[in-house]
């Protein structure tokens, strides 16, 4: 779904910058959903403190995020109007509402600064924002600096992470998500049996085999009917050794 809100501006004769608003957002998630309104807003008082013309808004949902700016329904619409002179940038609110990775913006804004294509971010970095007007070559600098640091530091976390876990594997602690009847003990991090757990799961065998449907016993339990269709078919004792236990 692409939503265009013409804001029926003209660029001055003294040449103010004029952008192309983007706006991308969750239909699942509440705060995107008001964030499709306050992210115009945030455009349009960013834009008018700046001096520049926010000449239109382009909005849309998040199953455009798989693919290439380029590629999307509201990112050919605002490539387009830069391309028919009516604009002379991109602006965003923050970089992951326009691209899918720190990789992709830096090429992505990279191959702009090429084709002329001014871009500017209120939310560059710590709330801080990145101008990038009139082939400024600091302002490439900083944000091909800025973003990759910002993903190297992601990535350091990603790999201190796995070093952890896979540390807490090697001592015989629990990692991942805890399957239904069992928990992890708080003195050793290693998965054990549930008890109140366990006599559910033998309660709703015993319910099955008395002709119970697993919609009905799903409804009666407060659990998924996949789960409960998995609990009742699965061997105990397999689910044990599954979970490590024996």
């Amino acid at each position: 779904m692409v939503k265009t809100v013409d804001l029926k501006r003209t660029a001055k004769a003294t040449k103010r910058p004029r952008f192309v608003g983007y706006v991308r957002v969750s239909t699942t998630h509440q705060e995107d959903k008001v964030s499709l309104e306050a992210q115009p807003d945030e455009l349009r008082r960013y834009c008018e403190a700046r001096g520049f013309d926010l000449v239109k808004v382009v909005s849309e949902v998040e199953s455009a995020y798989a693919v290439p700016f380029e590629e999307r329904p509201g990112g050919k619409l605002a490539l387009a109007a830069i391309e028919a002179g009516e604009a002379d940038g991109i602006i965003v609110a923050k970089l992951d509402r326009a691209f899918r990775s720190t990789q992709d913006a830096i090429a992505t804004v990279e191959r702009w600064g090429k084709e002329d294509v001014s871009f500017a971010c209120i939310d560059f970095l710590n709330g801080r924002p990145l101008e990038q007007v009139d082939d400024d070559p600091m302002a490439r600098f900083v944000f091909t600096l800025f973003a990759g640091l910002a993903q190297f530091t992601r990535d350091t976390i990603a790999a201190n992470t796995r070093r952890a876990l896979s540390y807490k594997q090697s001592q015989g602690e629990w990692v991942g998500r805890v399957p239904f009847g069992f928990k992890v003990e708080e003195t050793t991090g290693k998965l054990v049996e549930d008890p109140e757990a366990m006599r559910v799961i033998e309660a709703l065998k015993r319910a099955h085999r008395r002709g119970r449907s697993m919609g009905n016993l799903a409804k009666q339990y407060g659990l998924a009917k996949g789960t409960v269709h998995k609990l009742v078919t699965t061997d105990l004792r397999a689910l044990k050794h599954a979970a490590g236990i024996e």
